[in-house]
């Protein structure tokens, strides 16, 4: 899969060193495998979970931290959205159906 936006990786593990170390090994398994579907990353990716119909979200360094990501299956594409602490993904529920509510009535 192709991993796009990833600077917002790169940004997040810059304020938050430990990070760094769960992310690298997190992009490189996205970048080197293909999911056909949501079923098929949860075969890897057993924590991934499906938000809003829109978001695919994986917990990152035993779910310290989110990763909220949008995956289009069909051309290989995972767009990372936002990286947030777990505290922050909490907080940000209501941004994200905002969010998602853009996805699902276009």
């Amino acid at each position: 899969m192709q991993v796009i936006n990833k600077e917002l990786i790169e940004k997040f593990c810059k304020k938050h060193a430990r990070a760094k170390k769960s992310f690298m090994p997190l992009l490189k398994i996205l970048e080197s495998n293909i999911y056909s579907n949501f079923n098929d990353l949860c075969e890897t990716f057993k924590t991934a979970d499906y938000v809003y119909h829109v978001f695919t979200i994986f917990d990152v360094a035993g779910n310290n931290y989110r990763m909220v990501t949008l995956i289009d299956y069909d051309f290989e594409v995972i767009d990372v959205r936002h990286i947030w602490t777990h505290a922050e993904y909490d907080k940000k529920q209501s941004t994200l159906k905002s969010e998602a509510k853009k996805y699902v009535s276009s």
